[in-house]
């Protein structure tokens, strides 16, 4: 399988990957993998076209 480049940036302390703005601490545009546990310590939020959840 062949591997593409992505845009990665860092932009006033915040990263982004697919993006050259990033508005978050960690700001990605596009679709992520784990492959191990993710740990979330806050609220998670989750956004489609048409749907919205939030976890607290």
């Amino acid at each position: 399988m062949a591997k593409t480049h992505k845009e990665f940036s860092k932009n006033k302390g915040y990263v982004g990957i697919g993006t050259s703005s990033p508005s978050y601490p960690l700001h990605v545009i596009g679709n992520a993998r784990f492959n191990f546990d993710a740990t979330i310590n806050g609220k998670l939020g989750i956004c489609t076209t048409t749907h919205s959840v939030n976890f607290m």
